[in-house]
């Protein structure tokens, strides 16, 4: 038997050599001498820093895909967009949110909650010893009481305190269900075309979309004809401002309580409001292009598209060109809160908050960036901006990936800003600060320790107190 050899092998081994001098490279300097902290930039593959005085560690590989952050109190770990993963044993919470928006689970001390939309759900409380699960069509759970309830949807099944009602009841759905509240209960068949209500001071019937009435004694009475065309309603009965309603629709409508009246014709059309209560009378010739209002403190006055102006005593509402330009005002007791939006997408929002505080500004412009500044001091700022949703879900599972540029300054005045995804990175506390663009060149600043360094160690230059040193082609000079 004749072995032979590879004729690549001299070219295999000096890319071996050539390997184990770059990590040796990679591995010296300063980047790695200070003692609190120590780094390795090998960008694109991955970013690593450990920094020994606050007992933190941060990972990121692959860009933005893979990232690692660990401390005492926290943990989070993630690789986008697939999952994301959140831990604080200190508050006893764990998250993980999976494919998201889709799936997420969670938990806390007193409370477990898991769904994939919109195939599955679960959630416990153990404050209250209630739970619900669902698997579609499947579903089962507990109450608040203890009492137990489940089903096969659509072919039978039972809810307890879900969607309003005590309880809820079917069997081949929408063939036949009843609910449950308060004291009354409600019988359908072929939802919702005959339904029966009976209970304490209240009945009712309808055969939907012919007749229907319901009313409890003392609170309301409701009747419909032919709906959605002839209503008669009256409502708050048990209150000092009890109400009417008739309407044939689209002809005609009228409402009317104690101190107030309105009127509509070709509804939703023409309108006129008397509110004697507030001293106030609207008109809407049609709705929604002309509308105009006065009253005590109001002012509204609409032209659509072309311009809109409200003023209430809290607050001032208006657009020009609909939607390219709209602004807004709301006043609060301690702050008051502007906006004004371009496209609807993009906004300039300030707060000012009375008695000194520093002002709060956010501005998005999409989709070129995003910058937001709290009142705290809390800064970001981030180019691009692509998704123009304001969630912490989409800001830790998406966002990332679309980003060339971040800026991110905390509550202690600490700074962090990066750009493509690492390659340049630079950072600064109250004890030091450091630039670095990957393994070509870096700078740092500890206490009274200052190093510069070109690839690692082929130039550089270090002081420590009073001694410094020089180093050439990775050879140290004194």
């Amino acid at each position: 038997m004749k072995i032979y050899k590879s004729s690549n092998w001299p070219a295999n081994r000096i890319s071996v050599l050539v390997m184990v001098f770059l990590l040796a490279v990679l591995a010296t300097g300063c980047a790695t001498s200070f003692r609190d902290s120590r780094r390795l930039n090998v960008w694109p593959l991955f970013n690593y820093e450990k920094d020994r005085g606050k007992e933190s560690v941060e990972f990121d590989a692959l860009g933005p895909f893979f990232t690692l952050k660990s401390n005492p109190k926290e943990k989070e770990y993630g690789f986008r967009p697939f999952f994301y993963v959140r831990r604080n044993e200190e508050a006893r919470f764990r998250e993980v949110e999976y494919l998201f928006p889709f799936g997420k689970y969670r938990r806390r001390d007193k409370e477990r909650a898991s769904r994939f939309v919109p195939l599955f759900s679960s959630h416990k409380d153990l404050t209250e010893d209630s739970s619900d699960f669902g698997l579609f069509p499947v579903f089962w759970g507990k109450d608040e009481e203890g009492r137990s309830y489940g089903g096969l949807f659509p072919i039978y099944g039972r809810l307890n305190s879900r969607f309003g009602k005590d309880q809820i009841r079917f069997f081949l759905w929408p063939v036949y269900s009843d609910s449950k509240e308060e004291d009354s209960w409600t019988y359908n068949v072929l939802w919702r075309l005959f339904s029966y209500t009976r209970g304490k001071d209240e009945s009712g019937f309808s055969v939907w979309p012919l007749y229907g009435h319901r009313e409890k004694e003392g609170e309301y009475s409701k009747y419909f004809v032919l709906w959605p065309i002839f209503f008669s309603q009256k409502t708050d009965l048990d209150t000092d401002i009890p109400k009417k309603f008739i309407a044939v629709l689209p002809l005609f409508a009228k409402s009317s309580s104690p101190g107030r009246y309105s009127v509509s014709f070709l509804w939703p059309f023409f309108n006129y409001v008397d509110d004697k209560r507030n001293n106030y009378k609207q008109w809407d010739i049609p709705w929604p292009i002309f509308h105009y209002g006065r009253g005590e403190g109001l002012k509204n006055f609409r032209l659509f598209p072309f311009y809109e102006h409200k003023t209430k005593p809290d607050s001032k509402r208006g657009f020009f060109l609909w939607p390219i330009y709209i602004h807004r005002k709301d006043i609060f007791e301690d702050h008051d809160d502007t906006t004004f939006r371009f496209l609807l997408i993009n906004k300039y929002q300030k707060k000012v908050w009375r008695g000194g505080s520093e002002d709060a500004k956010c501005i998005r412009v999409w989709p070129l960036f995003y910058y937001d500044r709290k009142v705290d001091g809390v800064t970001r700022f981030s180019f691009p901006e692509l998704i123009p949703i304001e969630d912490e879900g989409f800001e830790r599972n998406w966002a990332p990936l679309f980003r060339l540029y971040e800026y991110n300054k905390d509550v202690e005045d600490n700074m962090e800003s990066t750009f493509l995804w690492g390659l340049y990175k630079h950072k600064r506390n109250d004890s030091k600060e450091f630039f670095d663009v990957t393994f070509l060149a870096f700078y740092e600043k500890e206490k009274d320790m200052v190093c510069f360094s070109v690839l690692k160690g082929l130039f550089e230059y270090r002081r420590v107190g009073g001694a410094k040193t020089v180093r050439l082609f990775y050879i140290p000079w004194r």
